[in-house]
């Protein structure tokens, strides 16, 4: 299983120096395409998108992610200077694990 990336070029070139797989993405419609591409990849279980690139396709994702629970599509802070807002990763879990 594998994790993947979409996102700013700053965390996805830090992310990949830690040796995950990530995928510097431009515009929102080229994120969507990307993280389709990925939906039905049996070896991937998650895809975390920037927040940077989450803002202008959250309500795409959330479709997806009240459609499917696998891959888990996570929000992951953005290093390009994006305001820190919380995650509450307890309530994605929660989410993901149906409960």
């Amino acid at each position: 299983m594998k994790v993947i990336v979409v996102g700013d070029e700053k965390t996805v070139t830090a992310l990949r120096l830690l040796g995950i797989e990530g995928y510097v993405v431009k515009s929102p419609s080229d994120a969507m395409k990307l993280i389709d591409s990925y939906l039905n990849d049996p070896d991937t279980a998650g895809i975390f998108i920037t927040s940077s690139i989450m803002d202008s396709i959250r309500e795409q994702v959330n479709k997806i992610k009240e459609r499917r629970r696998v891959p888990l599509l996570m929000e992951f802070p953005s290093l390009e200077g994006t305001e820190y807002r919380p995650i509450d990763y307890l309530k994605t879990l929660r989410t993901a694990l149906g409960m």
